[in-house]
């Protein structure tokens, strides 16, 4: 070091240990503000994943539907290390059951799955979704278009 007083121009600098602590968390984020409902017309519903900090290997969910005839979503979302910031959109797709079974709940379960070993040790989160009936039922008469005779 430098300097224009005499007194500590000849003192030795002192090395001082500095510990950087990592207050960061391993979490991830589940943004539902899009979700709401699906139909059974394949009518979407999307929602976010997002990491919280960067993690040091690819992170991979697994997505699973609680009633695939209700709704269905891919099976997998990745997280690249390069690429953490940006949060994933997944697509909840509505599946038509032909049934009369009214308006139906179902959920989505978001599950660690493999990668940096630091979301592995999170616990699942899930959202709850509802495929809007489109099926009535019923039996259609209509008239016949021909007249018939006995024999």
């Amino acid at each position: 070091s430098a300097t224009m007083d005499a007194t500590y121009d000849s003192l030795a600098p002192s090395n001082v240990m500095i510990v950087n602590r990592d207050n960061d968390i391993a979490e991830y984020l589940l943004d539902t503000s899009m979700t709401g409902q699906t139909d059974e017309a394949c009518g979407t519903t999307t929602f976010k994943v997002s990491l919280a900090i960067e993690p040091v290997a690819p992170v991979t969910f697994g997505l699973t539907s609680s009633r695939d005839t209700e709704g269905v979503v891919a099976p997998v979302v990745v997280f690249q290390p390069a690429e953490w910031k940006t949060g994933r959109i997944v697509t909840i797709n509505g599946v038509d059951d032909y049934e009369d079974d009214g308006d139906v709940s179902y959920t989505i379960t978001v599950s660690p799955m493999s990668g940096d070993l630091r979301w592995l040790t999170l616990p699942s989160k899930a959202l709850t979704v509802v495929n809007r009936d489109d099926d009535t039922a019923g039996l259609q008469v209509s008239t016949i278009s021909r007249n018939t005779a006995e024999r």
